[in-house]
């Protein structure tokens, strides 16, 4: 009898363990989530949108992920799924007018990148409610590194693409709703030791990007290069149709890979360091705050090398509120600038694509297959260091890049609002171009943005081919690829400058 009632037993455990393994291993589970989901954070206050003069207004929408969806960033996507969030994940609309009616909108979303699909949806919607042209209409992503993964056409995916749609609508309609008469003020602030080049030399000539050096061993020296500190605000400063004060909308545009939060070690949803940065910033000055990502490709948020100014990245939250206190500081600090005519131009950006490493294609081919096996990288970790890979984006980097022509091309745009000038690139670039652009540009004031529209890989300057690093081995350019685009888009804002 006792025998008996074992064997019951032990057949009802494995029941029991089967049933969790099934529930475990599909992509629909749904969250469980310990806040309440928040819909349109921002609602107009019933205030009738001017019919004329300069014109602003914001609208944000949460985008959490409900069911459990794969997460991009760091980590493998297709194995690394979302077991709830650890901070709201939103998308904000900055909807700007100006006297000629010519209306501007400045989407940002808390995703590693966009997707052109996203970009179209939001631009069709623009042009069909308010006859907004697609020029006039741009997307760029915060780049946090745990963030939900659009790449794929699971259920989950769908449900949250369609979630993402919708919250993209809403964020245009409220801002739209939203606008008030405005002006502008503009400045820039250094936020010291706040950020990092990602590459590093090492001791025996070879180089370091980021967590990807698995082929030497040898000490850390130093950077290879010196960081972006520098960040740009746009304030808007807003009145109600009886004269009394509305609430400030401040463009934030600064450059860092945000990949504190969790990486490949947890599953929470988060909008890392934007988030405290966010709600910090809002809270200290009674405004509204959206984060546009600049070129950050080479910028890390934490030093690998160990410094007094590295202890902001024990934490991601603390680094967001150290973050904030430098914008706090500069908020009532900004130069006053005209409103001006708004203008825009989008072209394509071609150049040689890159095939430094077709020769390594039956390799990748290889690794790939077995890939496709298991989905872990750990397990394929042999064929990697035999082939001299690092990484299983590496070995898809090679196969795309070899299906390609010998050119590759990619949308780029300029857009003007007065005398503030903004490029845009649908890629990674790198903070020295970035810099270079705002050098160069004809503006009084000029913003650089990247991750913007789509999404095409790295765009590493020169010195970094030489370098080898882990960027150069993923991007769809060959070397020079990112001086002929930084001189395209420094020419782009003089065409809108005349």
């Amino acid at each position: 009898m006792r025998t008996k009632n074992i064997i019951k037993i032990f057949s009802l455990l494995i029941c029991l363990a089967m049933l969790l393994s099934v529930a475990g291993c599909g992509s629909e589970k749904v969250v469980t989530v310990s806040r309440t989901f928040i819909t349109g954070e921002t609602k107009p206050d019933g205030d009738k949108v001017p019919s004329s003069g300069f014109r602003v207004g914001f609208g944000r929408t949460e985008i959490i992920p409900e069911d459990s969806v794969p997460l991009e960033g760091y980590g493998d996507s297709l194995t690394r799924m979302s077991t709830g969030y650890l901070d709201e994940l939103y998308v904000s609309c900055i909807a700007i007018t100006d006297e000629d009616d010519q209306t501007l909108l400045l989407l940002e979303e808390d995703l590693v990148t966009t997707k052109e699909f996203v970009t179209e949806n939001a631009r069709k919607y623009a042009k069909e409610t308010y006859g907004i042209e697609p020029e006039f209409v741009h997307l760029t992503s915060t780049h946090t590194h745990s963030s939900p993964s659009i790449s794929q056409d699971t259920r989950s995916v769908l449900n949250y693409k369609a979630k993402l749609f919708r919250r993209i609508h809403e964020a245009i309609d409220i801002a739209m709703a939203d606008r008030k008469a405005a002006e502008i003020y503009t400045g820039e602030t250094k936020t010291k030791g706040m950020n990092y080049d990602r590459h590093y030399w090492r001791t025996d000539g070879t180089a370091m990007s980021d967590n990807y050096g698995i082929f030497s061993q040898a000490p850390l020296e130093r950077h290879i290069d010196s960081p972006d500190e520098t960040m740009r605000l746009i304030k808007f400063t807003r009145k109600k149709s009886d004269g009394s004060k509305a609430k400030d909308i401040l463009l934030v545009n600064w450059q860092c890979h945000p990949h504190l939060s969790g990486g490949a070690q947890l599953t929470d949803a988060s909008s890392d360091v934007i988030g405290p940065l966010t709600t910090t910033v809002e809270k200290d000055n009674d405004c509204y705050m959206a984060y546009y990502q600049g070129c950050a490709g080479n910028m890390n948020e934490k030093s690998l090398l160990s410094s007094e100014e590295d202890n902001y990245s024990k934490g991601y939250r603390a680094y967001g509120e150290k973050l904030a206190s430098f914008v706090t500081a500069a908020y009532n600090k900004l130069d006053k600038m005209e409103a001006g005519k708004i203008k825009a131009v989008t072209k394509n950006f071609t150049a040689a694509s890159n095939h430094d490493q077709d020769h390594l294609l039956a390799g990748a081919k290889e690794i790939y297959n077995e890939y496709n096996k298991t989905h872990s990288q750990l397990l394929i970790q042999g064929l990697l260091q035999k082939y001299q890979i690092h990484s299983i984006y590496q070995v898809r980097a090679i196969i795309r890049c070899a299906g390609f022509g010998p050119t590759y091309t990619m949308p780029v745009s300029a857009f003007c609002i007065g005398d503030i000038g903004f490029t845009t690139a649908s890629c990674e670039m790198f903070c020295q171009s970035g810099m270079e652009i705002r050098e160069k540009s004809p503006f009084k004031f000029t913003i650089t943005l990247s991750y913007t529209d789509d999404h095409h890989s790295y765009l590493p300057t020169s010195q970094y081919y030489d370098a080898g690093c882990y960027e150069v081995c993923i991007t769809n350019y060959a070397k020079g690829g990112a001086e002929l685009c930084t001189a395209q888009l420094i020419d782009m804002l003089k065409e809108l400058h005349k």
